[in-house]
Formats: C-alpha cells, structure tokens, sequence
C-alpha cells in the first residue's frame, strides 16, 4: 500500500484526499504545493491501493507515526468517517420513503467502507484512531453551548490549532482539519503532539455533529442506538462498537438491512452469512453480544420467507438458523419472537406462499429480477410512485405559487434566531417529531426553514420538512407579539400549509389564532406579557399540583398537544393562576375525564388483560402458519375488549380493530367467510369513537376484507 506522505526533496506533497469524502464525484482535483492540480481518480484507485501494495510496510508506518497519521488522507479512516455521516443521516430520516430513496446513494457508501478495512492496513488504521475516541472521559458530550464551546472544554489546544468556526457542518469540519493537517503534519513540518490533538479535535467534533443529526425525540442521541430493554422494561446499554471490527459489523448489518428492504435477496444473504460468519464473530465482541443476535430475528426470518419463493434454498435455510437461534435468545429473556420464525418454517414447508408486497421502484425492479413479480405489476409500481411524485411536484408548485401571490409572513418574531441562516450540509436530517420550535432546529435546518418560508429560497417539499415548526412559529408570534403580527394573514397562512401537507394541526393552529385575535387589545397585551414571563420562567410562587408542561418540552408544554393550546387561550385569570402557581385549575369536566383515565389505565393493566393479550400475541404467531391454531384465543380477546368497551369511555384505548383486522385474516385464512364478515360487520356498527386509534389503512383492509368475505358467502 502508497504510504499518504511521500517525501520530496524540499517539500511534502499534500495528503491524498479520499473518495470517501465525495461519494458522488469519479475524479478530484488536488492542489500541489506548487499550485499545480493532480487529478486523482478516487473512487476505483484509492480502494485498489487499499489493498494491492505493502501492507507490512504501512503497519510499519502506522506504528511509527501513532496517533498522528492524517486522517482523511488515510483512505479506511475516510471512509470510516463518511459512513459515521451517512448513517447517522439515514437514522434520522423518518419517513419510509425518504429512507428508500436514500439507500441509492447509502448502499455504496458502505461498499466503500467495507472494502475499505478488507486489509489489515485498513482494519489497523481506523483501529487506531476508534481508539483515540475511546480514551475520551464519557462526560464529553455533555453541557450547554455550541459544539465548538464543547469541544473546547476537553481539547483546547486541537481546537485552536483547526480555527473552526460557526456555523459547523461535516464539510466545514473536513475543510478545517485538512488545513490543520498540512500545517501540523510531522512530515510536513509540525509536531507529533500538534498533529495529535488535532486528530483528538476533530474526532470529537465530529462525534459531537453526528450526535446532533441522530438526536430527535428529547434529545436521545447516539446513545440510542445502543441501548435495549431489560425485562421490567427499562432502557440498559449494550456493548458499544469500539473497534474496527465492531464497526464493520454495523456497517454489515446495515448493508443486510438495506439489501433486504430493496429485495435484493442475493446480496441480503450474503450479507447476512458474511456479519454471523467466524471471522467476524471472533474478531469482535460487539458482534459475539446476545442482543446483535436478538435483533437479527426478524430480518433473517423475512429473508428466509423471501428467499423460500426462489431456487435460493440453501441461503434460506442459513438465513432460517439465524431466525432460530435469536429465537433462543429472546425465549431465555421470555419474550415472544415466535412469529418471526414460525411464518418462515413454513414457507420453507411449503405450508405458506408468502407474500410479495413492494412499493418502491428499487423493491420492484429486484423483485422483478427474481421473477417474484411480473412486468405488469412491476409497472404498477412504478406508476403508483411517478403518481405520488406527482402529487409531491403539484404540492410544491403550490407553495411556489402561494410564495409568488400572497407570499409568507416575513420576519416572525419567533424566528428571529433564523434570519441570515443558510444550509451548509449536503445532509440535513429531518426535524424530530417533537422539534416544533425553531431553536431546537440545527444551523443547517434553521437555513432550510428560511429556504422554504422567506423570500429568496425555494418552498417546494421543505415546506413539509419545516410544517410544523412554521405552525408553532405562527401561533406562538401572534399570542407573544399581538401589535407586530397580522393575525388575518397568519389564519390564512397557517390553513395553506394545512391543505399542503394534509395536516389537521393546521386547522386547530388556525383556530386558536382566530381566537387570540378575536379578543380586547388590551387583553391580547396582557396575554402576551404574561406569556413571556411563564416562557423566561418568572413565576411568583413555587410550583405545586398538575403540572402542564412535559419533561423536557418548554414551559407552554408540548406544541400542538391539548395541554399546549389549553394554555394558550385559556381565560386570564386562569392564565395568570398558571403563572403563579405554574398550574391550571381543572373543571369539574376535566376533572371527571382525567379520573375517568386513571380508572380505565388499571383496567387495560389488569392481570385478565395481560393475560389475554400476550395469548392472542402467541395465537396471532401461530396463526401465521396455521391459521386454525390462533383463531379461538383471538376470538376470545375481542370478546374480552368488547366487554370492556360497554364501560369504557376511551374505548378507542382498547385498539379494537387491529385485533378484529388480526382475527378476521386467520378466519379467511381458515375458510371460515360468515365468521369473518360478522366480525367486521361488528365492527364498523361499533360508535366511530372505537376507530380513534385505528389507520385508515386499517379501516380500508377491514372494508376489503368484507367484501371478499360476503362474496365468499355467497
């Protein structure tokens, strides 16, 4: 292997710089010192490098230079680093088909990486520098401030000597370190302790900008992803990946995941035979943990169905033993994974013709492939998706048009941290399904925000991304600013970006705007002054009783919940109650609602209904290969929940219809027709309040399902 330095006469070349840090780009230029460029061909040279030269001669290198090797001119330490990025992005994305579009750019990202440490120079090089991360106290992540002002709590100097500055993004990050880099160098003139805590610098900035793209949801971050459940239920840390072993097994489950999602069965089982072989089970202790097994169970037994419809029967098998022996994990934890592999067995039985549902362009052209779909359906597909894009586009042009006609309100107060913000990053994660304020929002998303509701950027599908934080934004301006914003547009504003996205938010944001502006002036001022003191935390006595704001969520509670806009548009006097008290006085309505849950709770946790339900859990599993097996203890829950809705008021707590939508498929199944219209007829002539909790999409199986069910009848 190319050594990264290679020394001139008078001067050192600049580290080559890896394809990692560019998976879209073929060729780069690399400035010379001299100023001349080098055109490096990086996609398919660096990895052929990687792996073709003198690996005993870079060991040496490595052991030489330590903790000072350049890391992005080493190629696995690039690659190690742009994977981090992608998956932490791929994480972040909430949406399945965001997810999916993604993985055409996601999948040799990791191709890339795994290649990448195939040599024992690659695996040696982002062992050592996982090792450096591992040296840090935990506590590094912690505290207030900016990223920058956290990183330089811990390593002053590497922060210096690399002059970041905000905003910080991966690229700006990567700029920065090269820099550093040519400067520090010990070959290229600097010292090993400069070139040292450079490296400590960027890793940790690193680590701490990947944390922010994961983070959604509270604040969990990349702790999250190895966490699991103990049998009371309570979040324990697992075995966290700390070598490059540990590593290359994420990265290999992620590339079965991925494989398996696109159908792409042949590669889904190599994959998954390469991660559960010897060779990376004994070389990692992140891959030997109980719980990599555990999660395994469900992917590995949907590969075995999948690959029970092709020729593929050996792979099948192989994936199925992986399916039983996470099977044995989770019966030693006594948890119910049975499902997962008994509608395996019996596909590979041949008592199960599985089904092949696909709604992706990639999963069809896979599945097209493997002659698991035909050309007709495979071109549904593709109709279907070039018609929801479609939808998308017109959507878009809708924004674009009510931007060009009546235009966004401009300068809400709210969002006054986003002005003169601009997205810097290539991959800007989703906002987390409780960031709802603009300053829970990163850099690089409050410059998508302005992008989407300003005047110079482009509305189009960032209106979605950003729809609710623009809601919270609009209400919260008109209640805290009465005199700056105009209440008619921000109704009209806020009904717009309902009709876009589809949102019935919008609709109570609407209303509860209307209802602010309805009111005196000079209660709408003494409103929004008591609402700035509730939110800079003034309150005048100390807090006792019900409290309405959630842990974690600001004073007001959580956005767009009950609780959240029962504060704001209650009366002032219970508004000025809840500033002194920090509580809300109940009515006697409330009252009764709120007992009337704490009632209802103990009887969806009494031991009968435990009982009942982990029973119709195992028969739903059962039922999957034989459909007789399920049917009468499935039967029996819903006569259970039907029973407890006759005195129940949230009977929509009791989720009904999934369980009539879990019998009625075992009944078809069964040949029982009349049995499974009953139930569903039963069903949709319960009060709509029973389908509180119920999808559309259920709703729509279940009206399906009627109709073969009285055709079958008859």
């Amino acid at each position: 292997m190319r050594f990264w330095f290679q020394r001139k006469k008078d001067n050192p070349t600049e580290p080559v710089q890896s394809a990692a840090n560019d998976d879209i780009a073929n060729q780069r230029e690399i400035p010379a010192p001299d100023g001349a460029q080098k055109t490096q061909t990086t996609k398919e040279s660096i990895l052929r490098a990687s792996t073709e030269a003198d690996d005993d001669a870079d060991a040496r290198a490595l052991a030489r230079l330590g903790d000072a090797i350049d890391y992005l001119a080493t190629p696995a330490v690039a690659a190690y680093f742009d994977v981090r990025e992608h998956e932490a992005y791929y994480r972040a994305l909430k949406r399945v088909g965001p997810r999916r579009d993604f993985h055409e750019r996601l999948v040799p990202v990791l191709e890339r990486f795994l290649a990448a440490i195939a040599s024992p120079s690659g695996m040696a090089s982002v062992d050592r520098a996982m090792a450096m991360a591992a040296r840090r106290k935990p506590s590094s992540h912690a505290g207030a401030g900016s990223i920058i002002e956290r990183a330089r709590t811990e390593s002053p100097k590497g922060v210096k000597l690399m002059a970041v500055s905000d905003p910080l993004t991966f690229d700006s990050v990567k700029t920065a370190y090269r820099l550093a880099a040519k400067r520090n160098h010990p070959d290229a003139g600097g010292t090993h302790d400069s070139m040292v805590a450079v490296n400590e610098a960027f890793q940790l900035l690193h680590d701490l900008l990947r944390e922010a793209q994961i983070m959604s949801d509270g604040g969990i971050g990349d702790d999250a992803l190895y966490m699991t459940v103990d049998d009371d239920g309570n979040a324990v840390p697992i075995e966290r990946p700390r070598t490059a072993a540990d590593y290359r097994y994420v990265v290999g489950e992620l590339r079965f995941r991925v494989a398996l999602d696109d159908w792409d069965l042949e590669v889904a089982a190599r994959a998954l035979q390469q991660i559960r072989s010897s060779e990376w089970l004994e070389s990692s202790k992140y891959a030997r943990d109980e719980n990599q097994l555990l999660s395994l169970t469900d992917p590995a037994g949907k590969l075995a169905e999948r690959l029970a419809l092709t020729r593929l029967r050996a792979e099948a098998e192989a994936a199925l033993e992986v399916a039983r022996g996470g099977l044995a994990v989770a019966e030693r934890m006594e948890l119910n994974f049975a499902g997962y592999v008994l509608g395996a067995e019996a596909a590979l039985a041949g008592d199960k013709v599985p089904r092949v549902v696909v709604s992706h362009p990639r999963q069809a052209a896979n599945a097209l492939r493997l002659g698991l779909i035909d050309d007709a359906k495979a071109r549904r597909v593709n109709e279907k998706c070039a018609r929801e894009e479609g939808i998308q586009v017109a959507a878009n042009a809708e924004a674009e048009e009510f931007r060009e006609r009546t235009g966004f309100l401009q300068d809400l107060p709210m969002d006054s941290v986003a002005r003169g913000k601009v997205p810097r990053s290539k991959l800007v994660p989703e906002p987390g399904y409780y960031q709802t304020r603009i300053e829970t929002l990163s850099d690089d998303q409050r410059g998508e925000y302005m992008a989407a509701f300003g005047t110079d950027g482009r509305a189009g599908q960032l209106v979605r991304k950003y729809a609710f934080v623009r809601l919270v934004s609009l209400l919260e301006s008109v209640a805290l600013f009465p005199v700056t914003v105009d209440a008619v547009a921000a109704v009209q504003e806020s009904l717009t970006i309902g009709a876009l996205v589809r949102s019935t938010y919008a609709d109570d944001v609407a209303s509860a705007i209307q209802l602010l502006a309805d009111a005196p002036p000079r209660e709408r001022r003494e409103r929004a002054d008591i609402l700035r003191d509730i939110l800079e935390g003034r309150r005048r006595a100390p807090v006792v009783g019900f409290v309405v704001s959630i842990a974690g969520d600001g004073p007001l509670g959580t956005p767009l919940t009950a609780g959240y806009f029962k504060v704001l548009t209650c009366s002032i006097s219970d508004l000025r109650t809840y500033r002194s008290s920090g509580r809300l006085l109940e009515s006697a309505e409330e009252r009764r609602e709120r007992e009337s849950w704490i009632v209802e709770s103990e009887w969806l946790r009494s031991d009968a209904m435990v009982a009942s339900e982990k029973r119709a859990w195992t028969a739903d599993e059962r039922a999957r290969a034989n459909p007789v097996d399920g049917i009468d203890d499935l039967e029996a829950h819903c006569e259970l929940l039907l029973g407890l809705g006759q005195r129940m008021t949230h009977v929509e707590q009791l989720q009904l219809g999934y369980w009539v939508d879990r019998l009625t498929t075992a009944q078809l199944k069964a040949k029982r027709a009349a049995d499974a219209r009953a139930w569903i007829e039963c069903w949709f002539a319960l009060p709509e309040r029973y389908r509180g909790r119920s999808s559309e999409s259920e709703s729509e199986r279940l009206r399906n399902r009627l109709a073969r069910a009285s055709k079958s009848r008859s």
